[in-house]
């Protein structure tokens, strides 16, 4: 049997991640003289990156698109906030440590691929508890693109030494499809993160799931 692998989004399919970057968000528009966006509009900008975040929260605040000088401001205040509200305020999404300990101990490696910078990736998987069920992480500044590009799937499955055609994607959204798409790989979904408030089947994943243990468990029968 040709070794197998499953690439897993982090935000919205592992972790609900909103109330703490809406938390940081909030924090640095207050800091700039404006009011916060809450939890339920900054749900509908995640996925793309901080940076377009941040962009996303600036522009509905001023009614202005942040030049890079602001942007660059923005960005260490963020960081500062983030850093410090990390993993205090980002529950595990339903079914998620089963949902790992079936697909490890069926011998499928495991890669998180995320459009987070790694220091709060890895930060965010070790303060939920679930660092040690991954292989490798594949982060924005991991030097292979960030998705929706094919990049980060395919130096995922290189470093795992299994070939992209024997990896199934799992995310929450248009953009991990869009990638598995990219990368030429299935796409599977759950619906417990984020989709711009689109609906999850639009977006065209082979197959959708309520819970991760559920998606796992048809994984591991070999539902490929």
């Amino acid at each position: 049997m040709n070794p197998r692998a499953v690439l897993i989004d982090l935000d919205g399919t592992l972790v609900d991640s909103t109330p703490e970057l809406t938390a940081a968000v909030d924090r640095v528009l207050i800091g700039e003289g404006h009011g916060p966006v809450g939890t339920e509009q900054v749900r509908d900008w995640v996925g793309d990156g901080i940076d377009r975040l941040l962009e996303r929260a600036l522009t509905e605040a001023t009614g202005e698109v942040p030049d890079a000088m602001d942007m660059r401001r923005i960005r260490v205040s963020f960081d500062t906030a983030y850093a410090e509200l990390l993993g205090t305020m980002a529950p595990l999404c339903p079914g998620v440590v089963e949902g790992l300990d079936a697909v490890r101990a069926a011998g499928w490696s495991t890669a998180c691929i995320t459009n987070k910078a790694r220091v709060f990736a890895v930060g965010l998987l070790g303060a939920v508890g679930i660092a040690d069920r991954f292989d490798k992480v594949i982060a924005a500044d991991s030097g292979h693109g960030t998705k929706p590009a094919a990049g980060p799937l395919e130096a995922a499955a290189r470093k795992l030494g299994v070939a992209i055609g024997d990896c199934v994607m799992v995310g929450d959204s248009a953009i991990d499809v869009a990638a598995a798409r990219a990368a030429g790989c299935p796409a599977w979904c759950v619906r417990s993160g984020y989709n711009r408030g689109a609906r999850l089947e639009d977006s065209g994943p082979d197959r959708v799931f309520d819970r991760l243990d559920e998606l796992a468990a048809a994984l591991t029968a070999g539902g490929e």
